[in-house]
């Protein structure tokens, strides 16, 4: 269904008039993203604060993102004391991004415990970019917090488990590695993969030299092969220089896929071009061995 933004405006404005706050907090969204209207901060904060006179918790916590967000430097403190308020009365989204600016000190003193404290509140609501950011802390310690390995695999997996694709890649290293926990590639594939399929470049270039890479497959036969390089491809089509640079070693030696010396120079070359040292020396290596081949169909 398209969406009418023009049309969902003019109803907006009609319950804001009778009073309603979450009508006044959308008109707040519309001018802060111009839809169906021309971007206004001024009008975008007066709605937001219209919504926030009746308690209205996205609304108090949208005040100060935005005045955050938008560059109202000078408001710092009247932005802190909204995402506060909203923090306070446990909304989500307020007590993740309270934590994430004690955490880099920004508009606020750094306060590791505190950001600690209120994405571990987060996370138990739910909230997957916290579970991941608790885990991050756990996993490493920072300031006073000690590192709680245990604790940090259990929301990796519980972020993991339920989406989120940065837990998922995660996992599936430490499973690859054998770092924090024992090394299970079968582990390792599985983790990578659901990463892979969510669209995320790094588990797609990982998860692909996994399944062509003789010496850690899972069960190494041509099948796999030919999986490991379409997700290589994938990623270089994105721009990847990794993948740019493992999916042309597959067309060299026909990994995976018909050998295509032409193609491989191909992406050899553009992964050379955005700067990978390594692909340098393979780009020449390769160029060197077959050049009477290559250039004639390609310079």
């Amino acid at each position: 269904m398209e969406r009418d933004y023009f049309k969902a405006v003019d109803y907006f404005k009609q319950a804001a008039a009778l009073g309603y706050a979450q009508a006044h907090h959308q008109l707040g969204e519309c001018y802060l993203k111009g839809n169906g209207v021309a971007c206004d901060l001024t009008e975008s904060l007066n709605f937001y604060k219209l919504a926030a006179h009746s308690g209205h918790l996205p609304s108090i916590f949208a005040l100060g993102s935005t005045l955050i967000d938008c560059g109202f430097s000078t408001r710092s403190k009247e932005a802190i004391e909204y995402i506060e308020k909203a923090a306070q009365a446990g909304y989500t989204l307020a007590l993740f991004y309270l934590a994430d600016l004690l955490h880099n000190g920004n508009h606020i003193s750094q306060n590791y415990l505190r950001a600690e404290q209120l994405f571990r509140k987060a996370a138990l609501q739910g909230f997957l970019p916290a579970q991941y950011r608790l885990a991050q802390y756990l996993l490493h310690g920072s300031g006073s917090i000690t590192p709680d390995i245990p604790q940090a695999l259990y929301y990796f997996r519980l972020a993991a488990d339920s989406g989120h694709n940065i837990s998922q890649y995660k996992l599936g290293i430490f499973y690859l590695n054998g770092n924090f926990v024992d090394k299970d590639i079968p582990l390792a594939a599985h983790y990578l993969k659901l990463a892979a399929d969510s669209d995320y470049t790094l588990a797609e270039v990982t998860y692909g030299k996994l399944l062509t890479s003789n010496s850690i497959l899972i069960n190494h036969d041509q099948n796999e092969e030919s999986v490991g390089a379409q997700y290589l491809k994938k990623a270089a089509e994105k721009g990847d220089r990794n993948a740019m640079n493992f999916y042309a070693w597959c067309l060299k030696d026909a990994i995976g896929v018909p050998q295509d010396l032409e193609l491989a120079f191909y992406y050899y070359k553009r992964a050379a071009e955005i700067g990978n040292n390594y692909t340098m020396r393979r780009f020449g290596e390769l160029l060197g061995r077959h050049t009477h081949n290559i250039l004639q169909n390609t310079l």
